[in-house]
């Protein structure tokens, strides 16, 4: 690292994170690099969130809260942190989430190292809503098995990202500044939804190597999205990630790169796309929609798939197993009883959860 220590923006997009901010900003607080500042940008919150972060700028000098009367939603917020950041290198972290008081110290001796990365992750483990450690973050086996110090291009990822879906942990990331502001712009919800980080990543990798250290450097909490996003709806739309694909997928730069067994990866996410909305569609009641989601199946093609794909996915379930998963929803969304195995999966996949 230069003798001259380079600036970190770190900057919190916020709403309504009154009940976990607290432990993040702690967490930043104690970092051992000193060289930071942290923007608090907050999209609206109604909670207290901004009283409760502009408590913590009278303890430390370094911490500005940026508060907006409009709600643009998550992805405007996070273009918002871009266009607001400062600094040589910028951080969007989460406000739920707790950090490793070294993780800006090594993100930035790595970037200062590899002066080709633009951005560099780590990895995650998850914990619950009350803090405790429930499980470590997947990544895939080609970088579990690194020693940190590669710089990955976009050639080396892609394929993983159609294999594995999307591994990078979001809020560990760590980009130069120039990059954000001037390659990436902005944080693309229009057009990508929820998967607009997977595409920031995607955009960086266009023209830069990535790092990702092999350390879990960020506690990832995983309660709000296992119990806030499942219990409120559950989805029977096309997952975001296949808007992220489906763009890149059209670049002929992109076709290029990929081989028909990087294809067959992905077609088979794509049938575990569809087997998990048809769950959700018969939990519904919607048999139709569950039907027509598992039309295909059945097919020799798809059982093929899963033979040659059999290898565990990064999740560890075998390929095989959904396809015997596949063949068995497919019979029992046409059964007389559909419906109240729909009440039973239910209880099984939800309720017995959260209970």
């Amino acid at each position: 690292m230069s003798h001259q220590m380079p600036l970190v923006c770190i900057c919190i997009p916020t709403y309504n994170s009154a009940a976990t901010l607290s432990y993040t900003l702690e967490s930043l607080i104690a970092q051992t690099y000193t060289n930071f500042e942290i923007l608090v940008v907050d999209n609206a919150s109604i909670d207290g969130t901004v009283e409760l972060a502009r408590s913590f700028m009278s303890r430390d000098s370094r911490i500005k809260v940026l508060s907006y009367e409009e709600n643009l939603g998550a992805e405007e917020n996070f273009s918002r942190c871009i266009h607001r950041a400062s600094g040589d290198y910028t951080c969007i972290f989460h406000s739920d989430d707790i950090y490793d008081a070294t993780i800006i110290e090594k993100q930035v001796a790595y970037l200062e190292q590899h002066p080709a990365a633009g951005a560099v992750f780590s990895r995650a483990v998850y914990i619950n809503k009350h803090g405790e450690p429930v499980g470590a973050a997947p990544m895939p086996r080609e970088i579990r098995l690194g020693d940190g110090e590669r710089e990955y291009t976009f050639a080396d990822i892609y394929p993983l990202i159609l294999r594995d879906m999307n591994f990078f942990v979001c809020p560990s990331a760590m980009a130069r500044t120039t990059i954000y502001k001037q390659h990436v712009g902005h944080w693309d919800g229009g057009n990508f939804a929820s998967s607009a980080d997977l595409w920031v990543w995607l955009r960086i990798l266009e023209k830069y190597t990535v790092g990702i250290l092999p350390e879990s450097l960020i506690s990832y909490r995983v309660s709000q999205f296992q119990e806030g996003a499942q219990l409120r709806y559950l989805k029977t739309r096309r997952a975001d990630f296949f808007q992220v694909t489906d763009y890149y997928n059209s670049l002929p730069w992109v076709v290029s790169l990929l081989t028909p067994k990087d294809c067959c990866h992905l077609a088979f996410l794509e049938a575990v796309d569809r087997y998990m909305r048809a769950v959700n569609a018969l939990i519904q009641g919607k048999r139709h929609m569950a039907r027509e989601l598992t039309q295909g199946f059945l097919s020799p093609s798809l059982l093929r798939s899963a033979i040659n794909l059999h290898s565990p996915t990064m999740f560890g379930t075998h390929r095989l197993r959904y396809w015997v998963y596949f063949v068995i929803f497919w019979f029992l969304s046409r059964t007389p009883g559909s419906s109240l195995f729909g009440n039973l999966l239910h209880y099984l996949r939800y309720r017995r959860r959260h209970a």
